[in-house]
């Protein structure tokens, strides 16, 4: 077995590494799917969490975008993003830096 790649790995090793692979409880796996800002359509409506993972948004620049006027539907207790009032809200956001 000279010049083989294989070594024996011990229980412990194999099971630190798979609990160091999997989230904690109540995290997220982070992996490039979703990271990576998405697609808003103008038809469709957004949940919080799902828009600013599709945008890229933080809390703090989703606030921003709300004072500045971006509207969220709220229904029952959950709250809504709809993808129209997003690409208007853009198209207001380039006007008012185009005009300033």
């Amino acid at each position: 077995m000279s010049g083989s790649n294989w070594r024996r790995v011990s229980r412990a090793e194999l099971c630190h590494d798979q609990a160091a692979a999997q989230p904690r409880k109540g995290e997220r796996m982070t992996t490039t799917s979703n990271r990576v800002p998405g697609v808003i359509d103008a038809a469709a409506s957004y949940t919080l969490a799902e828009f600013r993972r599709r945008t890229g948004l933080g809390s703090y620049a989703f606030r921003q975008a709300r004072t500045a006027g971006l509207r969220v539907v709220e229904v029952g207790r959950k709250r809504y993003v709809l993808g129209s009032d997003w690409l208007r809200f853009l198209e207001q956001q380039a006007a008012e830096e185009s005009s300033a």
